[in-house]
C-alpha cells in the first residue's frame, strides 16, 4: 500500500492515469496516419486536437511531479516511486510521438507550399520519416504500463473501501471535478483507464473538438490541395502530352502535303532569269529623269537616239501600273511585249523589290505575293496548268497560318492522302486553291509569267479562264505577261496594260552604254587602239537603234562585240557582226515556231513568204545611194513594205488585172489589204513592224 494519505494517494493515481491516457491518445494519431494516411475521428478514442493533448499531458505530469513534491519522500513507497516512474516514461513516449508527427506535417506542408503533389501520400512520407521498430516499442511500452496500472499498481497505493469513504465526506464536492470521477468510478470497484477517465475525456473531448476539427481539417485540405495539384499536373501533362502528338502529327501531315505539291522544277524558271541591270526598270516606282544630254560623255547623244520621246509614255505606264497595285477595284493587269523584251525579268524584279508590296499594303492592307514563271522550254509540267496550281497552293501553305491547312485537310479530307503530285488533278486543285485564298487573312497578289508558254494540251484558253476565276476571289489580284498572241490579246483586251517594249528604250540605252564602256574603256584609253570614243559612239547607236525593245538581242549583240574586240576586229567587222546577229536567235524563233503545233505546217508557206519579200526589200535597200551616209537610224526606222506590196507579191493574178486596169480589182484593194494586214498581225507580231499600212 501507499504511505501516502487516501486522497493524496488517489490524487497521485488520477494524474498518472491522465498521463498514461493522453499519450495513448498521441500513438494512435501517429498509428492512424503511418496505417491510413489520414485521421478520421470515428476510428479511434481522439479527444482532441495533438496540441490540445499535448497540453494535457504536460499539465498531468506537472501535477504529478507537484503532488509529490508536497510529499516526505519518506512517506513514499516502492509501488508510488513505481507509478510516478510509469508517469515518466509514459509522458516521454508521448512528446517523441508527438515530436515524429509534427516532422510529418511540416514536410507536407512544405511540399503543398511548392505546389509538388502529394504523388506518395502522407502514409508514404510517414514510412520514410518514423522508424517502425521505434514505433512498435513505443506501443509495447505503453500497454505495458497501462496493463500494469490496471491491474497492480491501483490497488497497491489506493483501497476501495478508503474511495467509499473519501466519497461520503462533505469535502468530496470541493475536490476537482475529475478527480472526483476518478475516486466515484474507484469506489465503484473501476480499475480500467478508460473508465476512471471516461468523465474527463468527455470534458477533453468536448473542450478540444474545435481544435480537432482544425486539425482534420488542416489535414484535409492538404491532401486535397495535394489531389487537386497531381490532378492539375496530370492535366496539364495530358495536355501537353495530346498537344505534342498533335505538333506531331499536324507537323508530319503538313510535310507530306507540300511534299506532294513540290516538284523538282517548281523555281527554274524564276532561277534562270537573270537579275536587271541596276538602273532598269526603275521608272515603274520612280519619275524618269529628264534626258541628259549625254549618257557616255558626248554632246550629240540625242542626235542618234532620242531618249526624251517615251519619256512621257513611262509616266503613264508608271502611273497606271501604280494606280493599280493600290486599287481593289481592277483585278487584273496585263504586262505584254515582244519575244525577249524582258517581260520575265521585269516580273522577277516586281516580285522581289519591296516597292511592290509597299504599294499594295498602302492601297489594300497587308497583302501576300504568290508567283509563277511559266516554261514551256523547260520540264512538262513547268508549262502545265498542274504545275501552275501546286507552285501557287505550295505558296499558298507555306505562308498559311495552321488552321488554314487544318481547315483545308478537314474540308477536302482526301489531300491528306496525296504523296506526289501526279496524285492530283487540275479540279481538286483549284478547288483547295481558291478554298484557302477565300479563307486567307491577308490579300493576295499573284504575279503569273509566260501566258503564251502555256503547254498546248492545256491551251491558253483554259489559262486564261483559272487566271479569271481566281480574279473573282475576294482579297485576290492578278499580274500576268505574255507576248501579245492573239488569243490573249482578244480576251485581255481592255484591262490596264502596257507594252514593256515601248517604254525600255532608256534601260536599254543605259545597259548598252554601261556595258560598252565597260568591255571596251581599255581601247578608248589606248593609244595604240584601233577604236575612238567616236567608233564606240556609232556602236552605241547602232545597238540601240536596232534592238526595238528586245533586250536579249542587246545582250547577244554586246557579247559578240566582245568577242570581236578579243579576237582583233576592225570597226567594220563589229558593225557587221550587229547586223547578223539575228541568226544567234535561232534557238528563241524556233522554239516559238515549235509551240504552234499543228498549225506550224498551215502558215509555214505564209512564213516563208513574208520573209523572203522583207529579204528582198532589204536587199534593195541596200542599194540605194543614201547608204553612204552611213545613216544606220534611216534605213532601221523606215518601213521598207506596204501592205499593198505584200498583197501584190503574194496575189499575181490580182497584180495582172490592176495593170490591166480592171475596176473590180482596184475596190478590192482595200478589203484585201485589212484582211491581210489582220492575218500577219496574227501570225507575226514583229513583222508588223516593218510594213507600212
Amino acid at each position: 500500500m501507499s504511505g501516502l494519505e487516501p486522497l493524496a494517494a488517489l490524487g497521485l493515481a488520477c494524474n498518472v492515469f491522465q498521463v498514461v491516457s493522453f499519450a495513448g491518445e498521441i500513438w494512435t494519431v501517429c498509428k492512424a496516419l503511418y496505417d491510413d494516411g489520414e485521421v478520421r475521428l470515428g476510428d479511434s478514442d481522439i479527444t482532441g486536437s495533438l496540441d490540445g493533448v499535448v497540453d494535457s499531458l504536460n499539465r498531468a505530469f506537472h501535477q504529478v511531479e507537484s503532488s509529490v513534491t508536497t510529499i516526505p519522500s519518506t512517506s513514499l513507497t516502492d509501488n508510488d516511486r513505481e507509478i510516478i516512474k510509469i508517469a515518466r516514461e509514459c509522458r516521454n513516449e508521448g512528446i517523441f510521438l508527438k515530436g515524429e508527427i509534427d516532422k510529418l506535417i511540416d514536410t507536407t506542408q512544405t511540399k503543398g507550399r511548392r505546389g509538388k503533389s502529394l504523388l506518395k501520400a502522407v502514409k508514404v512520407v510517414l514510412s520514410s520519416r518514423i522508424n517502425v521498430k521505434r514505433l512498435g516499442r513505443s506501443e509495447k511500452t505503453l500497454r505495458m504500463h497501462q496493463k500494469t496500472l490496471e491491474t497492480r499498481l491501483l490497488l497497491r497505493i489506493c483501497d476501495k473501501t478508503d474511495a467509499v469513504k473519501l466519497c461520503q465526506q462533505e469535502s468530496f464536492n470541493n475536490l476537482d471535478s475529475r478527480l472526483r470521477a476518478f475516486i466515484a468510478a474507484f469506489s465503484e470497484g473501476e480499475t480500467r483507464i478508460s473508465a476512471l477517465l471516461s468523465q474527463e475525456s468527455s470534458s477533453i473531448k468536448n473542450h478540444t473538438t474545435i481544435e480537432t476539427k482544425k486539425l482534420e481539417t488542416t489535414i484535409t485540405q492538404l491532401a486535397a490541395e495535394s489531389r487537386a495539384g497531381i490532378s492539375y499536373d496530370i492535366r496539364n501533362l495530358e495536355g501537353s502530352f495530346v498537344r505534342s502528338t498533335l505538333d506531331s502529327t499536324e507537323k508530319a501531315r503538313r510535310e507530306r502535303l507540300l511534299r506532294s505539291l513540290k516538284y523538282a522544277t517548281m523555281n527554274e524558271r524564276r532561277n534562270q532569269i537573270a537579275d536587271p541591270h541596276t538602273e532598269s526598270f526603275q521608272w515603274i516606282f520612280e519619275d524618269p529623269p529628264n534626258s541628259e544630254a549625254s549618257e557616255l560623255g558626248w554632246d550629240d547623244i540625242e542626235d542618234f537616239h532620242d531618249a526624251r520621246k517615251n519619256e512621257e509614255a513611262v509616266r503613264l505606264a508608271s502611273s497606271n501600273f501604280l494606280s493599280w497595285l493600290a486599287s481593289p477595284e481592277q483585278p487584273l493587269f496585263w504586262i505584254s511585249g515582244k519575244p525577249g523584251s524582258g517581260k520575265s525579268t521585269l516580273m522577277k524584279f516586281l516580285v522581289q523589290d519591296p516597292r511592290t508590296k509597299q504599294h499594295l499594303t498602302s492601297g489594300l492592307g497587308p497583302t501576300q505575293i504568290l508567283s509563277h514563271f511559266i516554261w514551256s522550254a523547260g520540264q512538262p509540267i513547268e508549262g502545265r496548268i498542274k504545275g501552275i496550281l501546286c507552285s501557287l497552293l505550295y505558296q499558298l501553305f507555306v505562308a498559311a497560318e495552321p488552321n488554314s491547312l487544318q481547315s483545308a485537310c478537314e474540308t477536302f479530307p482526301e489531300i491528306t492522302r496525296k504523296d506526289t503530285h501526279s496524285d492530283w488533278s487540275d479540279k481538286e486543285l483549284q478547288a483547295v486553291v481558291e478554298f484557302v485564298i477565300q479563307s486567307s487573312s491577308v490579300n493576295l497578289c499573284i504575279f503569273l509569267d509566260g501566258l503564251d508558254e502555256v503547254h498546248p494540251s492545256d491551251g491558253q484558253i483554259s489559262l486564261l479562264k483559272l487566271v479569271k476565276d481566281l480574279c473573282k476571289l475576294r482579297g485576290l489580284k492578278a499580274c500576268v505577261s505574255s507576248r501579245p498572241e492573239p488569243i490573249l490579246k482578244r480576251n485581255l483586251n481592255g484591262l490596264p496594260t502596257f507594252r514593256i517594249h515601248d517604254l525600255t528604250a532608256r534601260d536599254i540605252q543605259r545597259y548598252a552604254s554601261s556595258m560598252l564602256l565597260q568591255r571596251f574603256s581599255s581601247h578608248i584609253n589606248s593609244p595604240d587602239s584601233s577604236i575612238s570614243a567616236y567608233d564606240l559612239k556609232k556602236l552605241h547607236r547602232e545597238l540601240c537603234n536596232r534592238a526595238e525593245g528586245v533586250f536579249l538581242w542587246v545582250a547577244l549583240a554586246l557579247r559578240s562585240l566582245q568577242d570581236g574586240s578579243e579576237k582583233g576586229d576592225s570597226l567594220g567587222d563589229l558593225h557587221r557582226r550587229i547586223q547578223l546577229l539575228q541568226t544567234d536567235l535561232k534557238d528563241l524563233f524556233g522554239t516559238m515556231w515549235d509551240r504552234l503545233g499543228v498549225d506550224k505546217e498551215l502558215y509555214q508557206k505564209d512564213a516563208a513568204i513574208y520573209l523572203n519579200l522583207v529579204l528582198t526589200a532589204s536587199n534593195i535597200i541596200e542599194r540605194v545611194p543614201w547608204r553612204e551616209t552611213e545613216d544606220y537610224s534611216f534605213t532601221n526606222s523606215f518601213p521598207i513594205l506596204t501592205v499593198l506590196d505584200v498583197v501584190l507579191a503574194t496575189d499575181p493574178v490580182l497584180t495582172d488585172e490592176l495593170l490591166a486596169a480592171n475596176s473590180d480589182a482596184r475596190s478590192s484593194l482595200s478589203p484585201l489589204c485589212r484582211d491581210l494586214a489582220k492575218r500577219i498581225e496574227s501570225r507575226a507580231i514583229a513583222f508588223c513592224g516593218r510594213i507600212r499600212q
